[in-house]
């Protein structure tokens, strides 16, 4: 009994010893992904999606399941197809087969206008380690046309990433 005990014990003290430990950030270089919105696309509400895995930015030997803290320091959008019609607001979502679509940023016409496509960031950003651990993301962006638009339109998304992982 004494010996279950002391085991028991040796085990926590591990545990806590192991969840104390520093999180150590990880260099990656800005994520551009190209979304595209599959025309026609009529006045309103229209979104663009692309699938991608984080994985494939993290430095080598890095698992994406070791992920502790996460955070976006920054989105930048442009439009690839400068002939079409400029959205009057964007909305940047994420998600993953096994979580609900979360609100990251979005831009609204202020900023368009004066070309500053830079996205504010949700402050709310707890929940993009589950969803970056799971196989699989898509990055969503809703947008609105004040027109249609009779091609398919592509945005780029820069994203810039802060992560972390355990030492």
């Amino acid at each position: 009994m004494k010996y279950f005990f002391k085991t028991n014990l040796l085990v926590l003290v591990v545990i806590v010893f192991w969840g104390c430990g520093e999180s150590e950030p990880i260099q990656t270089d800005v994520q551009k992904l190209e979304t595209i919105a599959v025309g026609p696309l009529f006045e309103g509400v229209n979104t663009a999606t692309v699938e991608f895995d984080v994985q494939k930015i993290l430095p080598t030997g890095v698992k994406k399941e070791q992920l502790t803290e996460v955070r976006i320091k920054s989105i930048q959008l442009s439009l690839v197809n400068t002939e079409a019609p400029t959205p009057n607001s964007f909305t940047v979502l994420l998600a993953s087969p096994n979580t609900s679509m979360k609100e990251c940023g979005f831009l609204k016409e202020e900023s368009i206008k004066i070309n500053n496509y830079k996205v504010s960031l949700a402050e709310e950003q707890e929940f993009l380690v589950e969803i970056l651990q799971d196989k699989m993301q898509t990055l969503v962006i809703d947008f609105n046309l004040e027109g249609d638009w009779y091609d398919d339109l592509s945005i780029t998304a820069a994203i810039d990433w802060e992560l972390k992982i355990k030492n």
